[in-house]
């Protein structure tokens, strides 16, 4: 199977937007702190798991994702070795 890349990349850039604008909040409010930066990086890390853990997932089931597949997809892949 195929990876689905389009919803792979929807995943990232908001990944990626959501750490761009925790970096500049970091760099430019001196108020920012912990609460915020621990919901920025929950929500940058929900998606980098989405795309990884429904990187093979057809557009029908993107489409018709249900709470679970949601649920699922967002936890902390477990088929990736950090350490290696």
């Amino acid at each position: 199977m195929e990876m689905n890349k389009d919803y792979i990349i929807f995943n990232l850039r908001a990944a990626m937007e959501k750490l761009e604008q925790t970096v500049k909040g970091l760099d430019e409010d001196p108020k920012y702190g912990e609460r915020k930066f621990m919901a920025a990086m929950k929500h940058a890390y929900r998606h980098m798991n989405t795309a990884w853990n429904a990187r093979k997932c057809t557009e029908q089931a993107v489409q018709q994702c249900t709470m679970e597949d949601a649920e699922q997809w967002r936890q902390f892949p477990s088929d990736i070795d950090l350490l290696r």
